[in-house]
């Protein structure tokens, strides 16, 4: 019997370590697609894209900033994305139930359409045959988002927004 209990322990442990290693992996392609796009439009800080929450500052800084929403355009994509990822992870897990966690759980769902569509922006600017595809399947499997924006460090980038509307 405790060697049944003793495999079932070593079992559970290499699969937390291969989930870890997985997590790495997909940590380190996300960074290294974010550097390499940021040091491919001269970016000062590509280094942002090693460290969590500034990270989602470069993405603004690499989409130009802007994000759209049809035919509207919203500005200070850095701003909003790198302040937003650190007021959603840090007041939602501070604030539990009540009217404040209901506010809380709508700036949270607002949040996550902002960086869809700055997701979705990103894919546009560099395979814009290919943007809609990759958003659905970023979303539907989180896991593939670190693997296209790895692959496409390398693109470059085509403009698809006017000064007044979406082309």
């Amino acid at each position: 019997m405790e060697a049944g209990v003793g495999a079932l322990l070593g079992l559970g442990i290499l699969f937390i370590l291969f989930v870890i290693a997985i997590g790495i992996v997909l940590y380190l392609l996300n960074a290294f697609g974010f550097y390499g796009m940021a040091k491919k439009i001269g970016s000062t800080h590509a280094w942002f894209a090693f460290i969590p929450y500034l990270q989602q500052y470069l993405e603004g800084e690499i989409i130009d900033d802007k994000v759209a929403f049809g035919k509207n355009i919203i500005p200070y994509a850095s701003i909003i994305l790198g302040a937003g990822a650190i007021i959603v992870s840090f007041v939602s897990s501070a604030v539990e139930g009540g009217f404040l966690g209901a506010v809380i759980g709508i700036i949270g769902i607002l949040y996550a359409i902002y960086t869809f569509a700055a997701l979705y922006r990103l894919y546009r600017l560099y395979k814009p045959d290919s943007a809609t595809l990759y958003l659905v399947l970023s979303i539907i499997f989180a896991f593939l988002t670190p693997i296209f924006i790895f692959t496409l460090r390398n693109e470059t980038q085509v403009e698809y927004l006017s000064d007044q509307e979406v082309v």
